[in-house]
């Protein structure tokens, strides 16, 4: 999986994901990661795909309201959404769509974290995500 934590930005995907939308792709680069999550609708849902529409969520909620623990938020994550414009409603609402999809089968993400003893942590990581949208 790639992963060293239970956080959304804790795996190589969303790491390289964020890398994409810092270097200039932006918003654009999001919508797209989006995208790609809601177009699997009830279809099984891939792990890369869902990890990047995870970090895709994570960065338009640190735009909307910045995490209280910055330290769960990568410095250029923090430093990429305090110059960013606020996003439209209707990408945040995709981004809560996508936070529910990840949490719901059939996703390999979810499979994935069902089987780690790390479970619990990072499906609340993943609720409060969506809190924050």
């Amino acid at each position: 999986m790639g992963a060293w934590g239970s956080g959304a930005f804790e795996n190589d995907g969303a790491m390289d994901f964020v890398q994409e939308v810092t270097d200039g792709s932006g918003l654009k680069r999001i919508e797209s990661a989006l995208a790609a999550v809601l177009k699997s609708k009830s279809e099984y849902l891939e792990a890369p795909e869902a990890e990047e529409g995870l970090a895709a969520s994570a960065m338009l909620a640190e735009i909307l309201n910045p995490a209280a623990e910055q330290e769960l938020v990568p410095l250029e994550v923090s430093a990429w959404a305090s110059n960013a414009d606020k996003p439209l409603a209707e990408i945040v609402e995709k981004a809560r769509q996508v936070v529910l999809r990840v949490l719901t089968p059939p996703s390999e993400l979810l499979e994935l974290w069902t089987e780690s003893e790390d479970f619990e942590n990072w499906k609340s990581g993943v609720e409060a995500i969506g809190a924050r949208l």
